[in-house]
């Protein structure tokens, strides 16, 4: 890899990141503009914003690594990620503009008055997320050391920058830092096809295919998981809370999910030709970039490095906010003021940001953790959520009698 290219384009696109969220930063007047782009977000940008959030590092990296160890069927992790963001697309994403709420857990008081049930929901919500935050940032610093740049100062200086312009600019500077960060992604993910020999590497596909080892989690948790999660996580849902009208919402998931359908493919076909390639891999290195290494140019290589980091970064920034949101609608929202708190709403974020930063450097496999999170939500909230919003007639004691069940079930699956 060029290491010159590499850090000249690195410092580019950060410094470029941190001027969109200055550009932003006086532009906002209260919570609802700093959480949700003051409902104003128009198609192309919601568009990219879903794809560049969703195609980060689970996309990305996590893919290539689960094809390079347990085959193709990999791909139903991606492909759980973009049916999620088409059911979106089928009139929930565009019911959930219509609600006119900035959370899915303020439902609970909006329909049931219940500020249990909100807090309760918003805990889940907050540990969820937060875990997945931490797991990815995890993966970031790993991703540094494979570069060969050990140093946790390169780490910092890439999470403080993600942490710093959503701070200052918001949800509004994650969508616009989305849209650079998911063109530059595509771009390079689609350039990386023409370093493989299609003729000899469609028969390593298949072979590699068929000699991985088998994978112990069901191919249902890889399909499904995935796509209910997006369905409810506060990441999705606060962008279809910020669009300008349900219609867009519509139109920008589903043109988000097929893009992810076909962009995704590639970190997967990637992770098979590795495993054919390489030998067995240190835990520490991504496999991805690993094998790019081995067959890209070292220029090439430098513009493959920053779309893996842009793409984890897309997926931090916009959890930093969406966490900081849950907190402060759904823990705080007793606090009685006028909405213009935007100092309180940075203050959460940058809290939120730094507190993930820093675990990130000193934990390094809180994977089991991040599933069991992962699946907790959608057991316990998934159903609750869903028919808060669409059927009227649900009571407060369905809900919980729900919750209740979910726990249950959620219990009887470990």
């Amino acid at each position: 890899m060029n290491t010159t290219v590499f850090i000249i384009s690195f410092t580019l696109m950060l410094g470029l990141s941190l001027w969109i969220g200055r550009s932003k930063k006086n532009q906002l007047s209260t919570n609802q503009d700093f959480y949700l782009s003051g409902r104003n977000l128009k198609f192309f940008g919601l568009t990219l914003s879903f794809l560049a959030t969703q195609l980060g590092g689970g996309a990305l990296i996590g893919a290539a690594q689960a094809a390079y160890q347990h085959g193709f069927h990999a791909f139903l992790y991606a492909l759980g990620l973009s049916l999620g963001l088409i059911f979106l697309s089928l009139g929930i994403g565009a019911r959930f503009r219509q609600l006119d709420v900035h959370t899915l857990p303020e439902l609970f008081t909006k329909y049931y008055q219940s500020p249990v049930l909100r807090i309760i929901s918003g805990i889940i919500s907050i540990v969820s997320l937060f875990l997945i935050l931490v797991a990815i940032g995890i993966s970031a610093r790993k991703f540094f050391i494979t570069l060969g740049l050990e140093s946790e100062l390169w780490f910092m200086v890439f999470a403080c920058t993600g942490i710093l312009y959503t701070v200052m600019g918001g949800l509004s500077a994650v969508v616009r830092t989305d849209v650079l960060q998911g063109i530059f992604i595509a771009v390079v993910l689609v350039s990386s096809l023409f370093f493989l020999d299609f003729k000899a590497d469609l028969s390593l596909c298949m072979n590699a295919s068929s000699e991985v080892q088998n994978s112990n989690i069901p191919w249902t948790d890889w399909l499904l998981m995935p796509m209910l999660f997006v369905i409810i996580g506060q990441d999705m849902s606060q962008r279809c809370f910020a669009a300008t009208n349900p219609k867009i919402v519509s139109r920008a998931t589903m043109s988000a999910g097929f893009l992810l359908l076909f962009l995704s493919l590639i970190p997967v076909i990637l992770g098979l030709m590795a495993q054919q390639t390489l030998s067995q891999n240190d835990h520490n290195q991504s496999i991805l970039m690993t094998y790019m290494l081995m067959v890209g140019t070292p220029t090439f290589n430098a513009f493959f490095a920053l779309a893996i980091l842009m793409a984890i970064l897309s997926t931090m920034d916009s959890l930093v906010c969406s966490i900081s949101s849950n907190i402060n609608y759904d823990l705080f929202f007793f606090l009685k003021g006028p909405e213009d708190r935007v100092w309180l709403a940075r203050a959460i974020t940058l809290a939120v940001g730094m507190s993930a930063m820093i675990l990130s450097i000193h934990l390094d496999g809180i994977i089991e953790l991040m599933i069991l999170a992962y699946k907790f939500s959608i057991y316990t909230l998934f159903v609750p959520i869903l028919l808060t919003t669409f059927y009227t007639g649900a009571k407060k004691w369905h809900v919980c009698m729900l919750m209740l069940v979910g726990t249950l079930l959620f219990g009887a699956s470990l």
